[in-house]
């Protein structure tokens, strides 16, 4: 990769790189965020101001653009306390206990059974629906995640050939977007929480939403018990369309509705969002699996709603494999003008 480097940018020196082998997602994440707090004051001025600005880094795989202006990670590496310390505090623990808190009665079960029925194969829905049509009690997110991929692993009806017809990283993905999940009957009562705290709506626009939301009521009355956090969205950004007859704002209403849910609860806490993938639409994120209670590195979505944990590079995150190193270029006036 520093080879690579200094023929793109024509130098006559390998650039100065600071690089090490990780044995969990938290070592990586704690290596990004001491990197940066050793950065000269001059140049995290020069990302404080231009949030967007890149450093480059790579996996051991991959080169991608390190993004220390990002807000969250920007908070990081500007707190002086103990890293490690920070991390836990500020980003591990708050997800943690969100995700502890999230029970699912039999009925919510069964809404999840059916959105999983959803995405597998047609053959093999019927045997998973039947599969699970009888858990009884309340469960925990981690304790159904596990009782799904559990029967996908071992039950010979629900594998193709020596796979899983349900991958784990399938599963964690669509859990991370739909939950939580929330009796339908609150829909109304969320939707206005939502929509009241969004910009450049105004008084008459909010009247109109509620008498449509009057009519939405009508129609989802015989829907499922639970809906998801996915859905929640989805009607909020539909019904501004629908009221202001436009489909395209100043407002980036996708992302303020994900930011407000946040802040009310009504979605997964979000993702420390650090790097551009160097792929279409995706960004390098640290999530809280909320199935699996554990920080890890996802791919996501630039708002932090989507995403997939990047199981295909868990070799470079436990510790087995440590013949190649994750880097970063951490002096970027050597390759940038």
């Amino acid at each position: 990769m520093s080879t690579l480097v200094s023929a793109y940018f024509a130098r006559d020196q390998k650039p100065s790189e600071m690089s090490r082998w990780v044995e969990n997602p938290m070592e990586l994440l704690v290596f990004l965020v001491d990197t940066l707090k050793q950065l000269p004051p001059k140049i995290q001025e020069e990302y404080e101001r231009s949030p967007n600005k890149s450093m480059l880094m790579h996996s051991p795989t991959h080169a991608f653009l390190l993004k220390p202006g990002f807000n969250r990670l920007k908070e990081a590496w500007k707190d002086e306390t103990y890293t490690y310390i920070w991390l836990r505090d500020q980003i591990l623990k708050p997800a943690q206990e969100f995700t502890e808190q999230i029970l699912l009665d039999e009925e919510a079960v069964q809404v999840l059974i059916e959105l999983i029925a959803q995405k597998i194969p047609v053959n093999y829905r019927h045997y998973f629906r039947k599969t699970f049509a009888h858990l009884y009690g309340r469960k925990s997110v981690s304790e159904l995640r596990n009782l799904i991929l559990n029967a996908f692993e071992k039950d010979r009806g629900l594998q193709r050939g020596d796979q899983p017809a349900l991958l784990s990283e399938e599963l964690d993905s669509y859990l991370y977007s739909w939950l939580p999940l929330f009796p339908r009957y609150q829909l109304e009562k969320r939707i206005f929480e939502i929509i009241q705290l969004l910009p450049g709506l105004t008084v008459t626009h909010l009247n109109e939403i509620k008498k449509a939301v009057d009519k939405l009521n009508v129609l989802t009355r015989r829907s499922q018990p639970y809906l998801t956090a996915h859905i929640l969205r989805e009607i909020c950004k539909s019904l501004i369309c629908l009221i202001t007859e436009k489909t395209s704002f100043p407002i980036d209403y996708h992302k303020e509705i994900s930011l407000v849910s946040r802040k009310l609860g009504y979605a997964i806490p979000a993702p420390l969002i650090f790097a551009d993938t160097n792929w279409v639409k995706e960004e390098f994120g640290f999530v809280i699996n909320p199935g699996a209670e554990a920080l890890e590195l996802w791919r996501v979505d630039p708002i932090g709603s989507s995403g997939v944990p990047m199981k295909s590079w868990e070799m470079w995150l436990d510790g087995s494999r440590r013949d190649l190193d994750w880097g970063i270029y951490n002096r970027p006036f050597e390759y940038y003008k």
